[in-house]
């Protein structure tokens, strides 16, 4: 839905989407349900999440023009893709595969541009696109210098590949790396270093190369199509104000095309620690745990199984943030159990508004691994007290047209 010069969706990655005969399925049936829950009767804007296997079999039969028959049919748009995900996502193991391939790879490279195309055959006329993508790599992953190089190339390459698409299709589509604990790109400061020391230097030399252009016109592509995807649960893992990374990236003049408005599981110490999050120890994603206190992060776990384990051993002083995204109306279990949705506060939607950042996507893919109790709730009566909590805080800063 359109709030003044912004797009709020959901990101469809919460859905099964393996083929693209799956991705349709979704969209017929979740987003017309969740508008009508919503009482909106304005054009319904959609956050799609297209992996490898539904690219390959949507450009193989020209699918964009049965997913644009669908969406006419029921009033919806999409403006923004999850390009995340390369393969499978849902009800298998997916953990630290989930970064493969990453920006070292080729593949990620092609893949992210196919993607850009894709969304090119979708976007409503003057409707800019965004899509977000992995942040680099895993940090593990990362090996030598001219693997980073490597990593450079492939964005400026994909820079370079979104100006021509916009320069020959009028549809201009921004890339969004989104900063997650324990990759490469994992926190604010990671995010400006990561830009000014390599995206900047070796990128811009590197459009040079592909395109003969000066320096200031190089550097202009690299700044208008490649930028941050600010997930909120990410940030607040770190225990970092999404507000205040807003303001540094932006201050930096770095561009953001995307939020991810979302929530990270909080527990406070406690001796019944383990048993209380062993509901949310599951085998498919990557749950990472920051332990702090006072806003600094003291001890670090790759994954919720190896912090239970060793809070069993020793219980932990600190509050744990867990990269476990939870539905933002969730207001958790207190006293101990609850969520980093308070940092969706007035001053989070007054900076999301004043940086004029153009796509807010609710995302919550998390549903299908959440305690019984916990989807009590439809799905699309989920998703829809989601926004429903998304709008009342909007509402709350600062009145704007729905």
């Amino acid at each position: 839905m359109l709030l003044d010069n912004h797009h709020l969706t959901y990101c469809l990655n919460i859905h099964s989407g393996e083929t693209f005969a799956d991705v349709v399925k979704a969209v017929r049936t979740y987003p017309p349900k969740i508008r009508d829950l919503l009482d909106c009767s304005q054009p319904f804007g959609l956050g799609l999440r297209i992996g490898q296997q539904a690219l390959a079999e949507a450009e193989a039969t020209a699918g964009w023009d049965e997913l644009r028959s669908v969406m006419a049919a029921e009033s919806l748009y999409v403006f923004t893709l999850n390009g995340f995900p390369y393969g499978h996502f849902h009800d298998a193991p997916v953990k630290t595969s989930v970064y493969e391939p990453d920006w070292r790879s080729p593949q990620r490279r092609d893949y992210t541009i196919r993607l850009a195309r894709f969304l090119a055959h979708l976007l409503p006329e003057g409707v800019g696109g965004s899509i977000s993508t992995v942040p680099v790599a895993y940090r593990a992953a990362i090996g030598s210098d001219a693997e980073l190089a490597g990593v450079v190339r492939n964005l400026a390459d994909c820079a370079v590949e979104l100006a021509d698409l916009h320069s020959r299709t009028g549809r201009e589509i921004q890339l969004g790396l989104e900063p997650e604990p324990d990759c490469w790109i994992d926190t604010t400061l990671d995010a400006l270093q990561f830009f000014q020391d390599f995206l900047i230097p070796l990128g811009v030399a590197r459009v040079r190369e592909r395109t003969g252009q000066g320096l200031a016109a190089a550097e202009k592509v690299i700044r208008q199509y490649l930028g941050y995807c600010v997930d909120t649960c990410h940030f607040a893992v770190q225990f970092e104000s999404p507000s205040e990374a807003i303001r540094r990236l932006v201050k930096a003049g770095i561009g953001i095309p995307k939020v991810q408005l979302s929530a990270a599981l909080r527990m406070e110490p406690g001796a019944d620690l383990p048993a209380r999050l062993a509901g949310f120890s599951d085998e498919v994603y990557l749950h990472q745990v920051r332990e702090g206190r006072d806003g600094v992060v003291l001890q670090s776990y790759s994954d919720l199984p190896e912090a239970l384990r060793a809070a069993a051993r020793h219980p932990p002083g600190g509050e744990w943030r867990i990269h476990f995204h939870v539905p933002l109306h969730w207001a958790g279990d207190e006293p101990k159990l609850g969520t980093t949705r308070d940092a969706l506060d007035a001053d989070f939607w007054r900076e999301l508004k004043q940086a004029s950042i153009p796509h807010w996507e609710i995302e919550t893919y998390t549903y299908s691994v959440l305690p019984a109790a916990m989807r009590a709730l439809p799905l699309a009566e989920s998703i829809a007290e989601e926004y429903r909590f998304c709008l009342m805080a909007l509402q709350n800063a600062a009145p704007m047209k729905k």
